[in-house]
């Protein structure tokens, strides 16, 4: 009974041992076909890497305006004589979006040896004073930039790191007006706004500080065009007088309180007297 017993365990284990040799046979020829596919792709791979028909002779850059084509390509890593496959589109977009003045890029390859990126770039509204100076861009982006200190357009005080982190209903819209002031002042050609400062308050609105007459111009949240229109007309009709203004308070938009520098006297022009 034992020796049976044992013959049938022995014949249990020469038939695993049979089946596994027979799997293991019948699966070399698959290996053996994965190992040469999988060499013919590395060596295919390595061909279009190193192939002379795909390297870059061109590289098309379009939207450019504040950026050159070249910063744009190194931005993104690409250069002549580089193989067209050589380079993750991805990590080239990245590349070029990191630069503060692009808001957006695209890149595509169009064999066999060109590279077309196309860019958008940011346009600097406003300078806007928090820590250090920002740049304020059309869509109320902040972002940060070398020379920001030095662009041509207005500076915008009274907002506080605080409100950008968490901002309320009463910034929001503070800082909505502030974007149509300059907006506004972008078609005024009496007006410069690389000399003025916007100081905003949440309750009062928005204040001019124009930098050549050193006049404190206070505006309110809205009207602007009016306002700014009928502001010229002030200003006309104190250089005939050859008074200088301290302040202007805006009551609307038809009428506003002139506070003259070099006296006491208050006057109230509307649009009725500045035409007189």
């Amino acid at each position: 009974m034992t020796f049976g017993k044992r013959n049938k365990i022995v014949r249990r284990k020469r038939k695993r041992r049979d089946g596994t040799l027979r799997s293991v046979r019948a699966a070399v020829p698959y290996l053996c076909c994965c190992v040469m596919l999988l060499g013919a792709a590395v060596a295919c791979r390595y061909a279009l890497l190193h192939a002379p028909c795909l390297r870059i002779t061109r590289i098309i850059v379009n939207g450019c305006n504040r950026l050159t084509p070249a910063e744009v390509a190194r931005c993104a890593g690409i250069g002549h004589g580089q193989n067209m496959l050589a380079f993750s589109i991805r990590e080239a977009t990245a590349g070029i979006e990191r630069n503060p003045w692009v808001s957006r890029a695209v890149v595509k390859r169009i064999l066999p040896d060109t590279v077309s990126i196309s860019i958008e770039e940011r346009r600097a509204l406003a300078r806007i004073a928090l820590d250090r100076i920002y740049l304020l861009d059309g869509t109320g982006d902040i972002f940060s930039a070398a020379g920001a200190d030095d662009e041509p357009v207005p500076l915008l005080r009274g907002i506080t790191n605080a409100d950008i982190a968490a901002p309320d209903p009463a910034c929001g819209r503070a800082m909505q007006a502030a974007l149509q002031l300059i907006g506004c002042l972008k078609t005024r050609q009496h007006l410069r706004p690389d000399g003025m400062t916007i100081t905003v308050d949440k309750v009062c609105g928005l204040t001019l500080h124009e930098a050549t007459t050193d006049t404190a111009v206070f505006l309110g949240f809205d009207d602007f065009e009016d306002k700014l229109s009928l502001l010229r007309m002030v200003h006309d009709d104190l250089a005939r007088k050859k008074l200088c203004a301290a302040a202007v308070y805006f009551h609307s938009k038809e009428q506003a309180s002139v506070t003259v520098r070099d006296s006491e006297r208050t006057e109230t022009p509307n649009r009725k007297d500045a035409h007189a």
